[in-house]
């Protein structure tokens, strides 16, 4: 968060963030917990909209920074919380939609043990379990650079020389990465 000519900006950067934290005042939470014993037909997951605000939009923005994730990282998942007024709830992100656990309250002792205990295990969780897709990683530079004269060689054979029109087709500086095969019994291919 900044400060700029008395405005408040917000800032989020997709390309590194672990994950989405979202601090709304209490009563902004856009999910309704099912209630023990209730029938999951026909509930409502949403509740219902204020006069005073949109609380579809605080879920929006859940997903619109979810999707931020997802979309600048190699991930195949990825966690938010939203914290309103002393509850929080935590959500699991992927491509095919989220898992939300129901509200709990961290201002209580059992609800405080929760709110560590995820933070402890996110903490010293694997990249794997932080949703990470491990079996890409950026190229190094000299990776790249490899990679972009394999680019220039096989133009120039199919093309009779240079061209850099179709190099840019193939090729943007500092967006490279390398996947890592695995052989049928599960190990990296050399």
């Amino acid at each position: 968060v900044s400060e700029e000519g008395g405005h408040r900006k917000h800032f989020f950067d997709a390309t590194t963030a672990q994950f989405a934290v979202m601090l709304k005042p209490s009563g902004w939470d856009p999910i309704v917990d099912l209630q023990e014993g209730e029938d999951r037909t026909g509930h409502d997951i949403l509740s219902p909209c204020d006069s005073d605000y949109d609380k579809k939009n605080v879920l929006c923005q859940g997903l619109a920074l979810a999707a931020e994730i997802l979309a600048y990282q190699y991930r195949t998942f990825c966690y938010g919380m939203l914290v309103t007024g002393g509850s929080f709830r935590v959500f699991r992100f992927d491509r095919a939609g989220v898992i939300v656990t129901r509200t709990i309250d961290y201002t209580c002792e059992e609800g405080a043990r929760q709110l560590c205990e995820f933070l402890w295990r996110f903490n010293n969780a694997s990249l794997e379990e932080r949703g990470f897709d491990t079996t890409l990683i950026t190229a190094t530079p000299e990776e790249e650079l490899c990679f972009k004269q394999a680019i220039e060689r096989n133009i120039a054979l199919q093309m009779d020389g240079s061209d850099s029109k179709a190099l840019k087709s193939f090729y943007l500086k500092g967006a490279v990465s390398k996947a890592t095969i695995y052989d049928k019994d599960g190990g990296p291919a050399q």
